[in-house]
């Protein structure tokens, strides 16, 4: 009697294997990516520069999948940039927002969480970037992702205070996953539900499957200026009335000059200093010249300086050599950048002291394309400014400037008296 039951047990454990009650599910294949690299405008809350990237997984089993929850790691060198560690707002590691809305095709409930940047103690010398797990949702109310359609999970930022090698980094940053030896604890993990097994929820996390695009990115740079404009610079403070912001052009070194890129930066009232940044196909000698609304476009130094991966500094302050011609004024101990050309027509002359003088004879208030010292009110003291420039006819100077050119653009001379 016992030898007929073990054999009914045994042979209905074989049946309901042999139906699925038992099996394993089968793990899903796909990719998880890491994407389209690239730098974001302006200067972050660090004082230096983000980069972005998306993070997108394509299911690419012929059937649907149902991704239960995720978590995802990655692991950078300290040397590729200073990061600042935490989570939120202060973190160097965050989705990205577009007017307020996350850069994501996943709805709330599935994004993973917590975005925060640490030290990886358990691999010294390395930061980890840490995305929390989301809820999980129960099977049935998972995240279902049809075959073959790439979803971004999301973009994010990683913002440096200092960036070491910009373009290296696809080369140095990881997924922490079950490919790392020794395996991490805290690894890259993806659990599905398979509705086919009771539901039950599996991992089908493939390390091999994870990928960091190498795609080079353009050389990437700083320029840190130091750069007085004459209307806004307090020679006896040595700082400016107000801040203003200026553009900078960066331009071949061989004739015709082209521009090659352009960036606008906030000049510091305090360290007289603005902060650019720029892309270009390759480091070397360049051209730069920069303008304020209401300034001479000043060109660098005769020969144009050398740019470098990474951070760069240029102070145009301290000689009149620093400007291309020597095209700058003294003014207390530093060298100043002429200010009056408001018409942005390459040359301080009549037509500059007309629309100033117009505006002073209205009283024209605040801070104006005419109000070159920055004090709110077009009147005598801006007019004096570019009266004396005027005077001598300002111009750009530049590698590219003809005789011709130049007597074209003084074509009409200045007289106090008016034009003749």
């Amino acid at each position: 009697m016992k030898k007929t039951l073990k054999l009914f047990v045994t042979l209905s454990a074989i049946i309901l294997y042999a139906n699925g009650a038992f099996a394993q599910p089968v793990p899903k294949p796909y990719t998880l990516e890491v994407k389209n690299f690239h730098w974001a405008p302006g200067v972050n809350q660090f004082g230096g520069s983000t980069l972005q990237f998306d993070l997108v997984f394509t299911n690419i089993d012929p059937l649907p999948v149902q991704i239960a929850g995720w978590q995802f790691f990655f692991k950078l060198p300290v040397t590729a940039g200073v990061l600042a560690p935490g989570f939120g707002a202060g973190s160097s590691f965050m989705l990205d927002t577009a007017a307020g809305v996350p850069v994501s095709d996943l709805p709330e409930p599935f994004r993973p969480r917590k975005s925060i940047t640490v030290a990886a103690t358990n691999a010294p010398g390395n930061y980890e970037l840490r995305l929390a797990a989301n809820s999980l949702p129960g099977c049935g109310n998972g995240l279902d992702i049809a075959s073959g359609v790439p979803t971004l999970i999301g973009r994010y930022n990683v913002k440096f205070s200092n960036v070491q090698d910009p373009n290296t980094f696809t080369a140095q940053l990881s997924f922490r996953d079950s490919c790392e030896v020794p395996l991490s604890t805290s690894r890259t993990k993806i659990n599905a539900y398979d509705v086919k097994f009771n539901c039950i929820i599996f991992e089908m996390t493939r390390c091999a499957n994870h990928i960091v695009t190498i795609i080079p990115l353009p050389i990437f740079f700083i320029m840190n200026l130091k750069i007085a404009p004459e209307g806004l610079y307090n020679s006896t403070s040595d700082k400016l009335f107000r801040k203003d912001s200026v553009t900078m052009y960066l331009r071949n070194i061989n004739s015709p000059y082209q521009k090659i890129d352009s960036a606008k930066a906030l000049l510091d009232s305090v360290n007289v200093n603005a902060l650019f940044n720029f892309s270009i196909t390759q480091t070397g000698n360049y051209y730069f010249s920069v303008k304020t609304r209401n300034t001479l476009e000043t060109w660098c130094k005769s020969g144009g300086i050398n740019i470098y991966q990474g951070a760069n500094s240029y102070d145009m302050t301290t000689s009149a050599s620093q400007a291309y011609g020597n095209n700058m004024v003294l003014k207390g101990s530093r060298y100043c950048v002429y200010s009056g050309n408001v018409n942005n027509d390459q040359i301080i002359d009549s037509d500059d002291l007309s629309i100033i003088e117009n505006d002073a004879y209205n009283f024209v208030l605040g801070n104006g394309v005419a109000n070159l010292n920055g004090d709110t009110i077009v009147d005598i003291d801006d007019m004096a400014i570019v009266d004396i420039n005027a005077e001598n006819l300002r111009l750009v100077e530049w590698p590219g400037l003809t005789l011709e050119m130049r007597k074209n653009l003084k074509s009409k001379i200045y007289f106090s008296g008016g034009n003749k």
